[in-house]
């Protein structure tokens, strides 16, 4: 049964492998105030989805496999396709890109395994934090400069970008060292 929760994620998971890499490919090498928030608002109307899917799922007790299942694929998606294109555009060194990518890659084998032996990862604080960290710093690339400048931070905008860089990367580390070590109590449970 299609649930509202089940239609955002899906309508998120489709948007990120289809319309987001061809918005950016398209318009972010346009440097232009109304480009630049056009393409931030969308970003965060994709990261609310990512919200909204979980809060009405839980508001109408309409929580499925299949959701649990496809939320994280959706902000994966949404995340892994954004870094690429901004390694193709020289906005992020390629080594944070893997080093963010890979924490993704890892921690959906993980989650795929602890299902298939009946077990749960469930998501973590750490993990939502790297999210919104992860989507703040999505957003700060896409607005440069823009973004920053209609905040009076004129000045600041490359630190405030590389710091919620460091922020993502660190946060990233953290949440797959706690994973990890879940994952493992949760294997041992079954022995």
């Amino acid at each position: 049964m299609l649930t509202v929760s089940l239609f955002l994620t899906v309508t998120r998971l489709i948007i990120s492998l289809t319309l987001l890499p061809y918005f950016l490919i398209t318009f972010l090498p346009v440097s232009s105030y109304l480009v630049s928030k056009l393409l931030v608002l969308f970003v965060l109307a994709l990261c609310l989805t990512d919200f909204f899917d979980g809060y009405y799922a839980r508001l109408w007790h309409q929580e499925s496999k299949l959701g649990a299942l496809l939320d994280p694929l959706a902000d994966k998606a949404m995340v892994i396709t954004t870094l690429l294109i901004f390694v193709y555009f020289h906005k992020i060194w390629w080594g944070f890109a893997t080093l963010l990518i890979g924490r993704e890659v890892i921690i959906t084998l993980l989650r795929f395994y602890a299902e298939k032996n009946h077990q749960e990862l469930p998501v973590s604080s750490g993990g939502k934090w790297k999210s919104t960290v992860h989507y703040l710093y999505i957003c700060s690339v896409i607005g440069y400069p823009y973004f920053f400048n209609s905040l009076f931070l004129i000045n600041a905008e490359l630190y405030i970008q590389n710091f919620l860089l460091i922020g993502a990367v660190a946060l990233s580390l953290v949440s797959l060292i706690n994973y990890i070590s879940v994952f493992f109590v949760q294997m041992s449970k079954l022995k």
